[in-house]
């Protein structure tokens, strides 16, 4: 009998209770930026920024910032374009948008929204939303949104016939790594102009002695133009209409080829 309660006691297992260890609560914050499908250049524009909670802990310290084009002017850097029509919860600081919100609770959203008015420029004018809060966020790889506005240009067709002359100022400035004339007009000391004429058969005439020239217009809303000495092309500007003006922006590069560049406002 003692051996087999020996063995009896010897067979039984204690089991502990189970013990359920949940993961921590935490929020997910989301960024969309949206905005309409095409931009008309240097027209105020709406564009919409939202940030969501989609974990299930609420999400606190909410921030979003809007990071804008840049100018590529030195040693100052400004915005490339103009901003308005800021939520009265945003501040432009240091080229960006920063907006303070509330905290989020699962599933809910913050909308923000913002005119940007596009410049001609030949680099692609990417904007970037980016949400933070103090809250941890384990999957911070949804916290960014981009968004490329494409941006139309007016008609402006340029009168022609073998007759026809029309004279045109070209007001620009030059540096390197320039992509707008924007960049220029915000140093209005940097400007410098020059009138020339554009006739109807597609040449321009130039005040200089030796200088020669000839235009054209690839679309009903581009120009462009070439200047020549008695060697060969020395400038050449490719440009587009622009709203509210009877001019073209465009950026002129020069030959033989150097780092430096003309961007160009156009206007007859």
């Amino acid at each position: 009998m003692r051996h087999s309660m020996i063995g009896l006691c010897a067979g039984i297992v204690l089991l502990a209770p189970a013990i359920a260890l949940a993961a921590p609560s935490t929020a997910d914050l989301r960024a969309t930026l949206t905005g309409p499908a095409t931009s008309a250049v240097n027209t105020p524009t709406s564009y919409t920024a939202t940030l969501t909670n989609a974990g299930p802990a609420t999400a606190k310290g909410v921030t979003l910032t809007v990071e804008l084009p840049l100018t590529a002017t030195s040693p100052q850097v400004y915005i490339l374009g103009t901003v308005g029509g800021l939520d009265p919860r945003c501040v432009v600081i240091s080229n960006t948008i920063r907006c303070t919100l509330a905290d989020l609770r699962k599933g809910r959203s913050h909308a923000i929204s913002f005119t940007y008015t596009a410049p001609v420029s030949t680099k692609a004018l990417t904007m970037k939303a980016v949400g933070a809060m103090t809250t941890t966020d384990t999957n911070t790889s949804n916290n960014s949104a981009l968004f490329t506005p494409v941006i139309t240009h007016p008609v402006r067709v340029i009168p022609v016939g073998s007759s026809t002359q029309t004279t045109v100022t070209n007001t620009h400035c030059t540096g390197t790594g320039l992509t707008a004339f924007f960049e220029c007009a915000l140093f209005p000391s940097s400007l410098s102009s020059h009138t020339v004429t554009f006739n109807g058969d597609g040449t321009i005439t130039l005040p200089e002695p030796g200088y020669t020239g000839t235009w054209s217009q690839p679309t009903s809303s581009s120009l462009h133009f070439e200047y020549a000495d008695g060697t060969g092309k020395v400038a050449e500007f490719n440009g587009f209409a622009v709203n509210g003006s009877t001019c073209f922006d465009g950026m002129t590069n020069f030959f033989p080829v150097t780092t430096y560049v003309s961007p160009y406002h156009v206007c007859f």
